[in-house]
C-alpha cells in the first residue's frame, strides 16, 4: 500500500512565487499540492474544501492577512486543523512573535531555498502538534525575530541550528546552547535591520529585491561593478521576474526610503551628502553603501 503523500495549500498574493513553489512541491514523491490562494478569504475556502495537512502562508495579503487566516484556523477543531508554515519578507522581531503566539507551528523568512521549505514541511508533520520541543523552537521564534528552529532562510539548515533535538524532529537554536539560546545575527538579520532603518517598507517588492542585492555585495564585492549585467539578471532568476522590473522596484524603494527616513540615519549611512535637491544615490551606490557599513560592523563584532 503506498504511504500517503502531505498534502500542501499554498497561500501568497505574488501569483509567479506560488507558481514556482506548487511545482516545486509537486515534484516531491511524499507531498501533494492540493491548491494555491491568493488572499486570505480564498485561502479559507480553500482550507474547508480540500483540509490540506500543511498550509504556507504569507503574511501580507489583501481582503484578509495571515494573522486573519491563522486565528480562523484556531477556531477549527483540533483534528481538522492544519500545521501552519509562515513564509514572510517581514523579518520582525514583532511579526515572529505575533504569528508565534497566534498558532503558527513555524516561521521562515524570504528568500528562502526551496529545498529548505520542504524539508521544514517533511519535519513539522512529524512532529506532534504543541509539543514542548516545538514550543521551545517557537518561543525561541519570537524572542529573536528569525524563522523557526531549523535552520536560516538563505543560510545553510545546519549553520542555523543543525537537526538535533528530541527524536531528530526539532532543531537547536543559534550556534550552541538549547533552544533559547542566542546566536549572533546572521548577515541576513543585519541587511534587514539596515533597509528598516533606513526606511524602505518591508512590504515592497524593491524591499527584497534590495536585500537580496546587498547580500550578494557582501559576499561577491564585485559584482558591484556589473549591477545591470549581473546584479538584476541574478535576482530576476531567482524571484521569477525580470531584470527591468528589479531595476524598477529597487529605485522605488530607494526614493520611498529618502521619503521616510531619519536624515540623521541617511547622514550616518551615505555621509554628510545627503541633500534632497542633489537626488538619492544610484542603486549600485545605495546597495555597495549599505554592503559596505554592514561588512565593518560584523568585523567589529
Amino acid at each position: 500500500m503506498p504511504e500517503r503523500r502531505t498534502s500542501v495549500l499554498l497561500v501568497d498574493d505574488n501569483i509567479d512565487l506560488a507558481d514556482v513553489l506548487g511545482e516545486f512541491i509537486s515534484s516531491q514523491p511524499d507531498m501533494e499540492l492540493v491548491g494555491a490562494a491568493y488572499n486570505g478569504v480564498a485561502a479559507i475556502e480553500l482550507i474547508e474544501e480540500t483540509q490540506p495537512d500543511v498550509v504556507v502562508l504569507d503574511m501580507v495579503m489583501p481582503h484578509l492577512d495571515g494573522l486573519g487566516v491563522i486565528e480562523y484556523v484556531m477556531r477549527m477543531a483540533p483534528d481538522r486543523r492544519p500545521r501552519i508554515i509562515v513564509a514572510s519578507a517581514i523579518s520582525t522581531e514583532t511579526t515572529a512573535a505575533s504569528v508565534v503566539s497566534a498558532g503558527a507551528d513555524y516561521y521562515i523568512a524570504k528568500p528562502f531555498d526551496l529545498s529548505t521549505l520542504v524539508d521544514r514541511i517533511r519535519r513539522i508533520v512529524q512532529t506532534p502538534p504543541g509539543s514542548r520541543c516545538q514550543a521551545a523552537d517557537n518561543a525561541a521564534a519570537a524572542a529573536t525575530g528569525r524563522e523557526g528552529a531549523w535552520g536560516g532562510g538563505a543560510a545553510d539548515a545546519e549553520d542555523a541550528g543543525g537537526a538535533g533535538g528530541a527524536g531528530g524532529t526539532c532543531g537547536t537554536w543559534g550556534t550552541g546552547g538549547g533552544p533559547g539560546a542566542r546566536a549572533r545575527p546572521t548577515p541576513e538579520e543585519l541587511v534587514s535591520k539596515a533597509l528598516r532603518e533606513l526606511g524602505v517598507p518591508a512590504n515592497l517588492k524593491g524591499y527584497e529585491y534590495l536585500r537580496d542585492a546587498v547580500l550578494m555585495a557582501m559576499k561577491q564585492g564585485y559584482v558591484m561593478g556589473s549591477v545591470t549585467k549581473v546584479v538584476y539578471p541574478a535576482i530576476a532568476k531567482a524571484r521569477n521576474t525580470t531584470p527591468s522590473r528589479v531595476e524598477r522596484a529597487i529605485r522605488h524603494a530607494i526614493e520611498t526610503a529618502w521619503i521616510r527616513a531619519d536624515i540623521n540615519i541617511l547622514n550616518e549611512v551615505f555621509g554628510h551628502t545627503v541633500d534632497a535637491e542633489k537626488g538619492r544615490p544610484t542603486n549600485s551606490a545605495f546597495i555597495a553603501r549599505v554592503a559596505d557599513k554592514i561588512l565593518i560592523e560584523m568585523k567589529s563584532r
